[in-house]
């Protein structure tokens, strides 16, 4: 005959047992309500402001990520092999920028806008006075649908697609230097493709900086890409390609698909690659959170 199972006072018969130390919680928890409530509400507290804070930093996050994407970088880049790695920008370094090989980047599914650009060094003269500045020739449509908040950036004048085609946009220090206002001309040296001097007169449309969002780039100026192919003499051609994504997230997806399209000679980046500093920014921010 087995031995009779002990029960507890009050208990059902069939009911599962409470484990005892969950019992003894139960009973210390409800035995003391005021201190409970207490540390319940310290802990929803403590949860709340931690959500909080997560949602503010992903949203500060997001907006910096924004902010260089859409003013600066674009979601892709295009590039020939060794570009990004040369010591100074090269112009031999270049690629087609002509409407069929831009076709190709802009059939990949996802991909909404591809723009050429070409940086290159030069000068900048009005009223005999000459700084050394960083140009860049902009495609005046695209350039605006792959990075619409350059646009946010003029403070005065106007975007080069709505001018004609020798005009320029100079950064606030390089106009203030050489002492020209919109409307007036200035002449941009720069020495071609095969190094020799070449020459254009411009008209200052837009002025681009403003007074509380100071510029990395103190020195700077854009003009149209029809120009910049013209005085370096470099025909069709671009030194890099700047892409729109529908959605930013899948700018490391699409990546592989733009690269496949466009071949081994040139090589695809994201955003993160070109501007690895925000990338570790948000990285650093979300160890810090975690822990």
């Amino acid at each position: 005959m087995g031995t009779a199972r002990p029960m507890l006072k009050g208990m059902p018969i069939g009911q599962p047992m409470l484990p005892p130390l969950l019992r003894i919680a139960i009973r210390n928890v409800l035995r003391n309500r005021r201190r409970s409530l207490i540390t319940f509400s310290a802990l929803f507290l403590g949860l709340g402001i931690l959500v909080s804070v997560q949602s503010f930093l992903s949203g500060l996050q997001a907006t910096l990520r924004e902010d260089v994407v859409l003013s600066q970088t674009g979601a892709l880049q295009v590039h020939r092999v060794g570009f990004l790695s040369s010591v100074s920008v090269s112009l031999d370094l270049d690629l087609p920028a002509d409407d069929a090989f831009l076709a190709k980047i802009t059939a990949v599914p996802g991909v909404k806008v591809a723009s050429p650009r070409i940086s290159f060094p030069g000068m900048a003269n009005a009223n005999d006075t000459t700084a050394f500045a960083v140009f860049m020739g902009i495609d005046p449509l695209h350039e605006f649908e792959v990075c619409p908040r350059r646009a946010e950036f003029i403070s005065a004048g106007t975007t080069l697609a709505q001018e004609g085609f020798a005009s320029a946009i100079l950064s606030q220090d390089l106009a203030r230097l050489i002492g020209v206002k919109i409307g007036e001309r200035t002449t941009l040296l720069t020495n071609d493709k095969d190094g020799v001097l070449n020459a254009i007169d411009l008209s200052y449309v837009g002025m681009y900086g403003q007074a509380h969002m100071p510029l990395p780039e103190k020195k700077f100026g854009f003009v149209p890409l029809a120009v910049a192919q013209d005085v370096l003499r470099m025909g069709p051609r671009a030194t890099e390609i700047v892409i729109s994504i529908d959605k930013l997230d899948n700018a490391e997806k699409l990546k592989p698909l733009v690269q496949t399209a466009v071949g081994p000679a040139y090589e695809v980046t994201s955003w993160r690659d070109v501007s690895p500093f925000i990338a570790d920014m948000i990285a650093i921010q979300n160890i810090v959170l975690n822990v």
